[in-house]
């Protein structure tokens, strides 16, 4: 009970009295039954999970010349005890309004708010997925809940092994040359496999994502969602300090238009875009584990060569040949970086349904070291009644490449969906998705049941 205790003090504003004319309790509670194969990290499991469950509390008082003070105070909430596929709300977050907490000033030229919340560009993202959000989603941003392994690759050493052993023949005839070859390559073999399950890691991808929220931020917001042109500015200062960056500057922002109908031939078009820039980032406790793994790996396996009598200029390079900069590259970041997402979003209402399409690119540059980028797509189709609601969609969220090299890190998701409102506040949801990593073949498939309550 802990853990609510702020809550229960911020609810009983609600009896208190106040200055402000309008204040109000609301949130979206969502929790169900998953049934998901994590492969690798325990196969087949089911689980309660919650996504993105929230209570809310806002006010605003009336000022003169029809301007708004307001405010916003959002708290997630845990229903369940230990998130396997949504971890928004398990996430550190410090003191009360972890998921928002906002006061600002609204007037005809717009809104103008200080505090921390969601970005622009994860808005965006939340308004074009039609899915439950039990089961991720089917966005273009990563949300990959399979493990990721550092790839160590036995055959970039195929032409040094080569060279080895034509050097061995030269000397000691092919019988010991073969045996030589045979011995070279179990060995890099065996490293590799140790090496791939020793660092497996899950949900990879979302490491390199934008964070969906930031905190001491100015935010600007003009227009209307559902009518014409609009638009929202999100700066985040430097005050901003997680474990792993001692400093981080960050803006997002969306330019937005509606044709305003409610009926087919809705319109709507959205760009987004986020930008990061770190300093002094250090590897945070996990990733600098991992590292250090790696690193002693390396040395392990150019020892090995050389005690078998290996040369050490080939020793040397078969060691550079399978611990390329990209096996290091999700572990370790650079002093100073920056990283850019765009996001372009688009839906269109026909007789029989909404069409989403979203396309996003992805790219992150560090100082000094090799770019690396990624580019993904996601389509969804979404109709329902007053009584029930379906979707289906597909997303591609492409692999990242750092200098031109695939990663192997990206995901194909199918997912369908349905909805049955029991009433104007509540429904049950559904979703069947199946889910497949770039470099595996069998997909991972998932089912999910719940419920979801807006109040």
């Amino acid at each position: 009970m802990h853990r609510f205790k702020p809550m229960a003090a911020a609810m009983a504003l609600l009896s208190a009295q106040s200055a402000w004319a309008q204040l109000s309790l609301y949130g979206d509670l969502r929790i169900g039954l998953a049934s998901i194969d994590f492969e690798s990290r325990g196969g087949r499991m089911l689980l309660v999970d919650t996504a993105s469950a929230y209570i809310g509390l806002r006010g605003v008082e009336a000022l003169d010349e029809g301007r708004q003070l307001f405010f916003d105070l959002q708290q997630y909430v845990c229903l369940d005890g230990g998130q396997k596929v949504a971890t928004d709300c398990a996430a550190p977050r410090d003191g009360f309004a972890n998921r928002a907490g906002w006061l600002g000033l609204r007037g005809q030229w717009g809104e103008l708010r200080l505090g921390r919340g969601h970005t622009p560009y994860e808005e965006l993202t939340d308004r074009y997925d039609p899915s439950t959000g039990l089961g991720t989603g089917v966005a273009v941003r990563n949300e990959t809940v399979l493990p990721r392994y550092a790839r160590l690759e036995p055959a970039h050493a195929v032409p040094l092994v080569a060279a080895f052993g034509a050097a061995v023949a030269a000397q000691y005839g092919q019988p010991a040359a073969e045996q030589a070859m045979a011995g070279v390559n179990a060995a890099l073999q065996a490293t590799a496999s140790g090496v791939r399950t020793a660092t497996m890691l899950p949900a990879l991808a979302r490491m390199l994502e934008a964070p969906i929220q930031f905190d001491n931020a100015v935010r600007y917001d003009w227009g209307q969602l559902e009518q014409g042109w609009h638009g929202a500015a999100m700066l985040g200062l430097d005050e901003n300090q997680t474990e792993g960056q001692a400093q981080t500057r960050r803006f997002s922002g969306n330019l937005g238009y509606h044709n305003g109908l409610q009926r087919p031939g809705q319109l709507r078009i959205d760009l987004a875009y986020d930008y990061t820039r770190h300093c002094h980032i250090a590897a945070n406790s996990l990733r600098g584990q991992i590292a250090a793994g790696l690193q002693a790996t390396e040395q392990q396996l150019e020892a090995g060569l050389l005690a078998s009598g290996m040369p050490a200029p080939l020793a040397g390079g078969i060691r550079r040949a399978l611990f390329t900069p990209t096996v290091y590259y999700p572990y370790v970041a650079a002093a100073r970086s920056r990283t850019d997402n765009l996001m372009l979003a688009t839906s269109y209402v026909l007789p029989f349904g909404r069409i989403n399409l979203m396309a996003g690119h992805y790219r992150y540059l560090p100082e000094g070291e090799a770019t690396a980028r990624r580019r993904s797509w996601s389509a969804s189709w979404e109709a329902g009644t007053s009584q029930w609601g379906a979707f289906i969609g597909y997303r591609d969220t492409g692999s990242l490449k750092v200098a031109g090299v695939n990663q192997h890190d990206g995901d194909h998701k199918l997912a369908i969906g349905y909805e049955r409102y029991l009433s104007r506040r509540t429904k049950l949801i559904s979703e069947a998705f199946a889910l497949r990593l770039e470099d595996r073949i069998k997909p991972s498939r998932g089912y999910v049941l719940g419920v979801s309550h807006r109040f």
